[in-house]
């Protein structure tokens, strides 16, 4: 007879290998944290050098192009050779060059193009490429932004919103295969990036008064909505695309 498991052993990740990109990010790095300090394996995906960290049996760190196809091929063979098997790949790379679209350069478009979703889509068909069982799954970090215009971030928008489509598509693609693909769309996260809007009190006045928790999101936010998408408590969703947004969505 089928028993259900315990609630706990529901979101329980103790030994599942994580991918992420942008490893070395303010995102992907607190989030790299945060997965080995729950017991994960995790590989950590970066075209940037990491910054000095303790030696992890549990922690492979890769330097890397992700827009290459040699050096995602290179980064998906250490990690299985490592480990054994990649059970959720996270995209959490992306960069963010603000301008109006009458301003913008094309060669701008084309960067945050290749980083915010090229990217992914490299990673994803590497990572899918893959043999394995089912429980396999992908997070993509998308943006509030993909839903919605934002004045001066025509190339961060169009790149969140080809991703929030990328996430859909895969979704329903690979479904028989046994890997879910999800999507977190997150508000204002407390990152580099952000800081020149939150350090503007007009700017981040306007921001708060936008979100009805209260504050601006920290990255330590997105850990839990991560562990959710990639464990067994969520094993009939895909294709979902989950905000993050202290309430945003909420507002008018």
């Amino acid at each position: 007879m089928m028993t259900n498991p315990a609630p706990y052993d529901l979101f329980d990740i103790t030994d599942r290998c994580f991918f992420v990109s942008g490893g070395a990010g303010a995102i992907g790095s607190g989030l790299v944290a945060s997965l080995l300090a729950l017991g994960a394996k995790v590989v950590s995906f970066d075209r940037a050098e990491h910054k000095p960290a303790p030696d992890n049996p549990r922690l492979l760190r890769l330097v890397g192009d992700a827009t290459v196809d040699a050096d995602v091929a290179h980064a998906m063979a250490s990690a299985a050779a490592r480990f054994g098997m990649v059970h959720t790949l996270v995209n959490a790379a992306g960069i963010n060059i603000r301008a109006s679209v009458a301003d913008m350069r094309m060669e701008d478009l084309q960067d945050v193009m290749n980083v915010n979703l090229y990217t992914a889509v490299l990673l994803s068909k590497a990572f899918a490429a893959i043999e394995g069982g089912e429980g396999r799954s992908i997070v993509n970090i998308a943006s509030l932004a993909g839903s919605y215009g934002i004045a001066g971030a025509a190339a961060y928008s169009a790149s969140k919103a080809a991703m929030i489509s990328f996430t859909q598509v895969c979704a329903i693609e690979w479904a028989a295969r046994g890997i879910r693909v999800n999507a977190l769309a997150p508000s204002a996260i407390r990152t580099p990036m952000m800081e020149p809007r939150l350090s503007d009190p007009t700017q981040a006045a306007a921001l708060l008064s936008r979100i009805p928790l209260g504050r601006i999101g920290e990255p330590a936010d997105l850990v839990g909505p991560i562990v959710f998408l990639a464990s067994k408590s969520s094993s009939w969703i895909t294709g979902h695309i989950l905000a993050v947004d202290g309430g945003r969505t909420a507002t008018s």
